[in-house]
């Protein structure tokens, strides 16, 4: 019951929902949205006070956030944030709130151990216990605090915003109205903006030069890099088998996601030439249940779909129910593997990351 009102609501605070129900319903959600400003300036104007003050940890801190609900690649940065990093040798560490039920760890966490696995994933919603757990038990260097713009108990070295290109601000209202977290302007505490998808923006209502010239003005003297997803390949999540990316050209499969971006997953498939025959996309972060994956598999075998391609978000949860989803009609479960790669600024944003 919780999720369908999770997405009515999401409807409404991205405008697909016009009705005369909804339009009441929105003047509702300003109302809402107004004491949940007064609850952020009262956050701010105790931090310029100083009666709520920032720890500062034993090891340096880089936090990557956003200042929207979902959907803005955040967790792909922080895989490649920490690519760069060992890869200088420093001993890392991420420390992650963590969501959902999955193992109880919650997918984002378990899918940078995925990548990671020489790398402490601490989760739980103190992240200065944390941080220092982080430094006493495995000696970190750096933390990388995931999810961690608007978590004010800690201070930061390196502040890192990722800023959906195609979907920026949404319709620039704070939540429950909109998606923002923080008005637009908190983005001068950032230290560096990172524009996702801007490989799509050609499509878009605004150019890729209009989202940095509104960004130069809110922060003159961040850094702005900007990045696209770029699928890596397939892994078989059954025989952890490495696949091409060209078994999907001109191949139907079934895609199954549960991200705030789904229609950028679908963008990447297409893009890679698949067809999509069946898509089955669900809230973020939603934990998948036995008549939900029957459902899907049903599906597939209507309409003689032999593949289901998910991320790797979900494939983390997925990976203890492969057993039961290829029992019956057979289905091969693909996860894509999508690398974050920067475009513009690179070497500047490693060299502010191995600064720290």
């Amino acid at each position: 019951m919780i999720e369908p009102i999770k997405a009515y609501l999401l409807s409404l605070a991205t405008d697909k929902l016009k009705h005369p129900l909804a339009q009441a319903l929105k003047a509702l959600l300003c109302l809402l949205s107004l004491l949940y400003c007064l609850g952020i300036n009262a956050i701010y104007l105790f931090r310029k006070v100083g009666l709520l003050k920032a720890n500062k940890a034993k090891c340096k801190v880089i936090s990557v956030g956003n200042i929207t609900l979902g959907g803005t690649g955040k967790t792909p940065a922080v895989i490649y944030i920490l690519g760069i990093l060992k890869e200088a040798g420093r001993k890392v560490a991420v420390l992650s709130r963590g969501y959902g039920a999955w193992q109880k760890m919650g997918d984002e966490p378990a899918a940078l151990m995925e990548n990671f696995q020489d790398v402490p994933v601490i989760v739980g919603k103190n992240r200065v216990d944390s941080s220092n757990k982080a430094q006493r038990h495995h000696e970190s260097e750096v933390v990388l605090l995931d999810d961690g713009f608007q978590y004010w108990y800690l201070k930061k070295d390196l502040d890192v915003v990722a800023v959906d290109s195609l979907n920026p601000f949404g319709n620039e209202r704070l939540i429950p109205r909109g998606i923002l977290r923080e008005p637009v302007a908190s983005l001068k505490r950032a230290d560096v903006i990172l524009l996702t998808k801007t490989d799509l923006l050609d499509n878009s209502a605004h150019t890729l030069d209009d989202l940095k010239n509104t960004i130069s003005q809110l922060n003159k003297d961040a850094l702005i890099a900007t990045s696209v997803h770029q699928p890596q390949g397939l892994l078989d999540l059954h025989s952890k088998l490495k696949i091409s990316l060209d078994s999907l050209r001109g191949k139907s499969i079934c895609a199954v996601s549960a991200i705030a971006s789904p229609d950028y997953f679908l963008t990447l498939l297409k893009k890679a030439g698949a067809i999509i025959g069946e898509n089955f996309s669900f809230l973020d972060h939603h934990i998948y249940t036995k008549k939900e994956l029957n459902k899907i598999l049903n599906a597939c075998q209507t309409k003689k779909i032999n593949t289901i391609v998910t991320t790797s978000k979900d494939a983390v949860k997925l990976s203890s129910l492969n057993k039961e989803m290829a029992t019956g009609f057979e289905v091969k479960i693909l996860t894509l593997k999508v690398k974050l790669k920067i475009e513009e600024n690179e070497e500047k944003f490693k060299k502010l990351l191995l600064e720290i």
